[in-house]
């Protein structure tokens, strides 16, 4: 899911599963198997790290307008 300040990322993760993807297409002919794995969510500071709040009613703001 999209959210703000954090395009880079998503935009990355996205790449990684379509690339595995592609791979694991274009090689499933040989003995070849390509995986990804995407662990869940863990605590971190990414939210703050990108310089974005939550407002109170719960919806995404950028601190530096």
């Amino acid at each position: 899911m999209p959210f703000p300040g954090q395009t880079v990322y998503g935009a990355s993760k996205a790449a990684v599963k379509l690339l595995t993807e592609g791979l694991n297409s274009e090689l499933s002919h040989t003995h070849v198997r390509v995986t990804v794995v995407f662990p869940g969510a863990i605590g971190s500071n990414i939210v703050e790290n990108s310089g974005v709040g939550i407002s109170p009613k719960n919806e995404a703001t950028t601190e530096n307008h």
